[in-house]
């Protein structure tokens, strides 16, 4: 009897700890088998042919370590078989993380990349990228510019002298009454001058020699501050004034692209040039033609709706720019109409909004404007107040008077104004 008793507990036992196997099981699986590639990334869109491609992401599945394959084959082909991919490699990633670098296939084409799991098959995410060949835009530059963009081409015989010269290509270029004369060395440092010898030491005339000067610099030439777009030793220098991309809607600018290849030499090439809304939604395309220094300079119309914009060359160069139609001031008045910032209870106190367009100065008279008040220390507290617009002193506003129990206690006033062009 005794016997059989211990048999049944030995076998509750048993059962005990097969459930708790079973229990310990479910929880464990579901996490093992929920493998995904995250944050999977290249370091680039555009490639030249034998370019270094940079690439991370993260293995997560529960485990510190593991095998993942890259696979590159070009877009629209299937990467399972072997014989579309165009390179693959295998890393292991250390803490769920792995990086490597690969290089860009050496047809121009546009590829997909994609890291796969080994152990469990799953697949990264699809990344796209193109690769140009020698004599494509790989860069293109997009910018706002005032008058010309300057290029300056560099020679080894350039006809500038003193201890700089030596080693490096220059070129010269007369703006106004003056000539400026450059040196590049092969780290793309560039050294001005306003005569041709180049001495840091000692300067005769004019100015002095102006050096460290890399991609993004600015130096002020003939009374204008230039900006370094591209800097290429053994090709040109471009220079150009750039205009800040935030407009008051309706102006004619000056659109400037840039298009250089891999080696970072200009490419003479049509341009696909497209505008879009910030939603996407496309407003315009066009055609551009770069001239043999890689350059077109276009004109443009900005937008009269407010907002932010996008515009696209190629899909490899981009810049946004802000349409801001209306200048806004609001303050507290008094019943007298003038500043006032503390209230007692029973007061009145007057929000009021100043609008003006941007471009003429004019105010604005066919707004929406409204008022929320909130407290400092009462985070249900809301009061939400709609404003006229007041001829007599140019502004919005509306009387409220303070509540005989309103708390004491500091507020905040928040306004809100929108026009059919602008909120």
């Amino acid at each position: 009897m005794n016997s059989d008793k211990k048999k049944i507990n030995r076998h509750i036992r048993i059962s005990f700890l097969i459930c708790i196997t079973i229990v310990l099981l479910l929880l464990i699986n579901p996490v093992g088998s929920a493998t995904s590639i995250q944050k999977f990334s290249i370091d680039g869109k555009t490639y030249g042919p034998g370019d270094e491609i940079d690439i991370t992401g993260e293995v997560q599945d529960g485990n510190s370590s593991g095998e993942v394959k890259i696979i590159i084959w070009p877009e629209g082909d299937e990467f399972t078989g072997p014989a579309n991919q165009s390179s693959n490699k295998t890393v292991t990633a250390s803490e769920g993380v792995f990086s490597t670098t690969m290089s860009a296939p050496d047809v121009a084409d546009r590829y997909t990349v994609v890291a796969v799991d080994i152990e469990s098959g799953v697949i990264s995410p699809y990344l796209y990228m193109n690769v140009v060949g020698a004599d494509d835009p790989q860069t293109i530059e997009v910018m706002f510019t005032e008058g010309e963009v300057l290029n300056i081409e560099l020679l080894e015989n350039h006809g500038i002298t003193g201890p700089l010269s030596d080693g490096k290509n220059g070129g010269n270029i007369t703006l106004g009454d003056t000539t400026y004369s450059f040196l590049v060395s092969d780290s793309y440092m560039v050294y001005v001058d306003d005569d041709p010898d180049m001495n840091l030491s000692s300067d005769d005339s004019g100015m002095s020699v102006i050096g460290n000067l890399v991609e993004g610099s600015k130096v002020k030439l003939s009374g204008v501050s230039y900006r370094f777009i591209s800097i290429n030793n053994e090709n040109a220098i471009t220079l150009a004034k750039i205009v800040t991309p935030s407009f008051t809607g309706g102006e004619s600018v000056n659109i400037s692209i840039l298009a250089l290849n891999s080696s970072g030499y200009p490419v003479q090439d049509e341009i696909m040039f497209e505008q879009f809304k910030d939603d996407g939604t496309l407003i315009s395309s066009t055609e551009l033609l770069t001239n043999s220094h890689g350059l077109n300079t276009t004109t443009m119309t900005i937008e009269s709706t407010a907002g932010t914009y996008h515009l696209v060359a190629d899909d490899i160069g981009h810049i946004s720019f802000v349409v801001n139609t209306m200048s806004m001031f609001g303050d507290m008045l008094s019943t007298e109409n003038t500043p006032k910032h503390t209230f007692a209870r029973g007061e009145v106190m007057i929000p009021a909004v100043y609008l003006n367009n941007l471009s003429s100065g004019a105010p604005l008279t066919d707004a929406t404007v409204t008022a929320s008040i909130t407290s400092k220390n009462n985070d249900s507290y809301l009061n939400e107040l709609t404003l006229t617009y007041d001829g007599d002193i140019g502004a919005y506003t509306t009387s409220y008077t303070i509540p005989d129990d309103e708390e004491i206690d500091t507020y905040y006033v928040k306004y809100e104004a929108s026009t059919s062009s602008q909120t």
